[in-house]
């Protein structure tokens, strides 16, 4: 097994496992669409999942982040908020802003009507707390993001190496606690969207990083076909009892633990060990290029499943709609302003 030595901050096969999110997450909003085949539509919500795809982003910013944090702080022995926000500014706001003029556009030529409240939670990073309708709806997963981005890098800074660890393994044990607290009182809005919902996704990703050396010798002597396939299986097995709506006192609590451990270990062993078929379909170039698009695909891709939109609300139409939007988005607004983040990294 041949272990992945480099210290680039490029990491093979992320880009590949973003692409499969960003199908899982699409895919599960295809059937709204005009023209949808009704045929599928009973048997479509077992094949995509648009709610694992956002559970394994969260995880993977979680890892991101902290393997970028970890290796900062490695070098300068401190790490800079300053330079962390500018950073995280610059990725997300120029496309997320650009698309929140193009919804002030619909709303002046009378394509919907936003209320104040809805304005007010896109501005603010609040999506996931409420305000939300279908077109707009997607914002509360970067609204989730934006609020581990603010305290994430203080705790990381501030609390020191045991004292971050200990504050990650805490909202590890309290996220699931939530989960059943809002699910037993049909608090759903909640149990799906809130921050104290999904923050033990993100945090996964951050014990991944911070406990990156032990995970690796842990897994070395694993073979690596046997464990990619068992993390496979055991994402399908409760993917689909929360379909089926089946061991509810396992899914309900422990369905986003259980995503987030095996991406983990998907992550850890696809960037580290750079062998077999599975690693290289996911650095195929179709992939990794639609990986690179994942987050323009990902802030566009609901206006596409919109009646409001005529007929780019029609399948297949909509799709491409979609790609072509996605492709002129990170050539036009995205990668500009990436030169400009490479420059103050």
């Amino acid at each position: 097994m041949e272990v992945n030595k480099e210290k680039k901050e490029f990491l093979p096969s992320l880009n590949g496992i973003r692409a499969l999110c960003i199908f899982l997450v699409i895919g599960s909003h295809a059937d709204r669409s005009m023209n949808f085949p009704e045929i599928l539509k009973p048997y479509w919500k077992f094949l995509f999942n648009g709610g694992l795809g956002v559970n394994v982003f969260f995880v993977l910013s979680g890892y991101l982040i902290t393997f970028l944090l970890l290796k900062e702080e490695a070098k300068n022995e401190t790490i800079s908020l300053g330079g962390f926000y500018k950073r995280r500014f610059i990725r997300i706001l120029p496309i997320y802003f650009t698309l929140l003029i193009v919804f002030a556009l619909f709303q002046i030529f009378g394509l919907f009507n936003f209320e104040s409240c809805a304005w007010l939670t896109s501005l603010t990073f609040t999506k996931n707390y409420g305000c939300g309708s279908w077109i707009d709806g997607h914002l509360w997963s970067l609204s989730v993001e934006e609020q581990f981005y603010i305290f994430w890098p203080i705790v990381f800074k501030f609390c020191g190496k045991s004292l971050r660890k200990y504050f990650a393994f805490a909202l590890l044990m309290l996220c699931p606690i939530l989960r059943v607290y809002y699910y037993k009182h049909n608090q759903l809005g909640a149990y799906n969207f809130s921050f104290q919902s999904n923050a033990d996704c993100l945090m996964w990703g951050c014990i991944g990083a911070m406990y990156l050396k032990e995970i690796i010798n842990y897994i070395k002597n694993i073979n690596q076909k046997f464990l990619r396939i068992g993390i496979v299986l055991i994402i399908l097995l409760v993917w689909q009892l929360q379909n089926l709506l089946l061991l509810g006192w396992l899914t309900v609590p422990f369905f986003k633990t259980v995503i987030s451990i095996c991406s983990v270990l998907a992550f850890i062993s696809f960037t580290n060990f750079k062998e077999g078929v599975s690693f290289n379909i996911l650095n195929t170039r179709i992939l990794n290029y639609i990986g690179i698009l994942s987050y323009s695909i990902y802030v566009w891709q609901q206006i596409f499943f919109a009646p409001e939109v005529g007929i780019f609300h029609f399948f297949p139409v909509n799709f491409i709609s979609i790609f072509i939007v996605a492709f002129l988005s990170y050539n036009l607004v995205e990668k500009p302003f990436l030169k400009l983040k490479n420059k103050i990294a």
